[in-house]
């Protein structure tokens, strides 16, 4: 009777710790390919030609049904991590989540880094400041 309990027990704690195992490679996956999708979401927003960055935030985000906000987000995530092997080598590897990107590696005020328009006074080109400076 009690090596039918002992196997049962290690029965049990094998398949605990199977599955264990495979909830925490299912979460660090998911949080992968989010992080993944948000990096190449700024990149090819950044890769559009465009003259009022803004205006296509907004517009994207009407048709996307993502917030602009969130855009904007996609994009501070670009320009921090310029490649993307960089936030592969962060020291949370497996622990690394969307959240923890914003909270710990882009500060608000990167995030909120929305291009204003402006008039040149001599030329009167009417934009933003990265496109009349050429950056």
């Amino acid at each position: 009777m009690k090596k039918e309990i002992v196997k049962e027990k290690e029965l049990y704690e094998g398949l605990v710790e199977e599955l264990a195992s495979t909830i925490t490679e299912g979460v660090f996956n998911a949080r992968d390919t989010i992080i993944r999708m948000k990096w190449i979401v700024g990149q090819t927003i950044l890769g559009f030609k465009t003259d009022n960055l803004t205006k296509l935030l907004t517009d994207l985000s009407v048709d996307l049904k993502v917030s602009e906000r969130e855009l904007w987000r996609c994009i501070a995530f670009v320009r921090h991590f310029k490649d993307y092997k960089k936030v592969e080598q962060l020291e949370e590897q497996k622990n690394l989540s969307w959240n923890k990107i914003l909270t710990k590696y882009l500060s608000e005020s990167q995030i909120n880094k929305k291009e204003k328009e402006f008039t040149c006074p001599k030329c009167h080109f009417t934009g933003v400041i990265s496109k009349f400076y050429g950056k």
